[in-house]
């Protein structure tokens, strides 16, 4: 018998992204990804302790904007 956790999670898209999955979605290395972080030129970014964390929100908003100007 699942939890009620479990199940209210269940097919739900995780919201908040490690940066190897943002580098999956992106098609970029995690030093890439790193680099872009460090000129501040990348999708906004969390620090939760120790661990980087990206809002798919911001990944996508990101991804489209640098979409429009044709990059």
């Amino acid at each position: 018998m699942s939890t009620p956790t479990a199940i209210a999670f269940q097919g739900v898209v995780p919201m908040l992204l490690t940066p190897q999955e943002v580098g999956e979605i992106l098609g970029v290395n995690r030093g890439a990804l790193r680099d872009l972080r460090d000129r501040g030129s990348g999708p906004r970014y969390y620090t939760i302790g120790a661990a980087i964390r990206y809002h798919r929100n911001d990944v996508d908003e990101w991804r489209a904007d640098r979409r429009d100007l044709g990059r």
